[in-house]
């Protein structure tokens, strides 16, 4: 059955998406869970006595602070701010860098829990491109994509908690985006302190190359030599050292993919924004190209808005180590893969597929699904 296939994927013990090892670091993921806070007490609760000593201390002391909402550095512009507007009609009216904004917020997310950046973006950009789940439902009828659907993958392997402690790496997300039908890359810029003005130059060059096709959908332009340390959509290590084309003929396809939009999240540390916080993925939704600064779609909306960087400053803040994997953070470039493009607007009958959360499935459910109506 397709969908035990995809579920023995995500959970057999070679192929573990999220292991422990890798999960080690609750600061370098979203770096913001140290801003929950719990609701406000009553005022009834107020006088209420403190348990005696000796009562046993069941639920954790909350934190100190809390906050609603943080101020951006003076940086960073926000795209509702006069300055953000400015930019982002000029971009609209004057190129076609913004082309991604529309199918992006259409399917904008604020990520539930504070470490979930990860997740969310990644479902941001699976419904944005359209991605078909195909093998579950999500409630009723309908099958989409939110952070409920991944989560209920881990729930065997009992790292749902660990999970949203410590978010997901780099290296899930590629996972995760490939399991779920993505033609996908993901690019790691040097974090090699010594490396040569030319070569930095190089991959900066690069990367603004990959923010200009992502924003526009333009034609799949040729990768840079300086990206050495990323994955093909064919690769069976995230950390393959060859760089394919993107969007190109794969060893095992002889069919050649149309060029399709193209959705960029990317990876960075907060702190080297001036922002609070450490790791953090968010989608990059427009390109102004007067003023060389990229739309970041920030999905921890109850912290930071959607805002206006400089790409040189984003990219350096890819470069710094994630302490989880001891690696520089970097991007991703991400499509739907070509054989997705003949199951737009598929229907099945609702028992066909279970919901996501179900684990009892049709016996003849291989037989049912490749036998799809239109």
């Amino acid at each position: 059955m397709a969908y035990a296939a995809t579920s023995l994927l995500l959970r057999g013990p070679s192929q573990r998406l999220l292991s422990s090892a890798v999960l080690s670091s609750t600061s370098s993921i979203c770096g913001s869970s140290q801003l929950i806070a719990e609701p406000p007490a009553p005022r009834s609760a107020l006088a209420t006595p403190e348990p005696s000593p000796s009562s046993p201390l069941t639920v954790p002391p909350g934190p100190k602070f809390s906050f609603h909402g943080r101020k951006l550095p003076e940086q960073l512009i926000p795209l509702n701010s006069p300055a953000g507007r400015t930019i982002f009609k000029r971009s609209l009216v004057t190129s076609e860098n913004m082309n991604i904004y529309f199918p992006l917020t259409s399917q904008f997310l604020t990520q539930s829990e504070p470490a979930y950046c990860g997740l969310t973006s990644l479902c941001m950009s699976l419904n944005a491109l359209g991605v078909d789940p195909r093998f579950f439902r999500w409630k009723g009828g309908w099958r989409w994509f939110t952070e409920e659907v991944f989560l209920e993958q881990f729930k065997a392997l009992e790292e749902v908690e660990e999970i949203k402690r410590e978010g997901i790496t780099m290296d899930d997300f590629y996972r995760l985006g490939k399991n779920y039908g993505l033609d996908l890359n993901m690019i790691r810029p040097s974090s090699d302190t010594s490396a040569t003005t030319a070569s930095s130059s190089e991959g900066l060059n690069s990367f603004r190359k990959w923010v200009i096709h992502s924003t526009t959908g333009g034609p799949v332009p040729t990768p840079s030599t300086a990206d050495s340390n990323c994955s093909c959509s064919t690769c069976t290590s995230p950390q393959s050292s060859e760089f394919e084309s993107f969007g190109s003929q794969s060893p095992d396809c002889t069919v050649e993919t149309t060029p399709k939009a193209t959705v960029m999240v990317v990876s960075f540390s907060r702190s080297e924004l001036g922002q609070t916080g450490d790791g953090h993925f968010s989608p990059i939704g427009g390109y102004d190209a007067e003023t060389d600064k990229a739309l970041v779609l920030d999905v921890a909306r109850f912290k930071y808005p959607p805002y206006w960087v400089d790409l040189p400053s984003l990219y350096s803040a890819m470069k710094p180590p994630d302490s989880a994997t001891g690696l520089p953070r970097g991007y991703f470039l991400m499509k739907r893969k070509w054989m997705e493009e003949e199951r737009e607007m598929i229907s099945m009958e609702e028992e066909w597929l279970p919901e996501y959360g179900e684990r009892k499935h049709c016996p003849m459910g291989k037989i049912k699904i490749n036998k799809r109506k239109t």
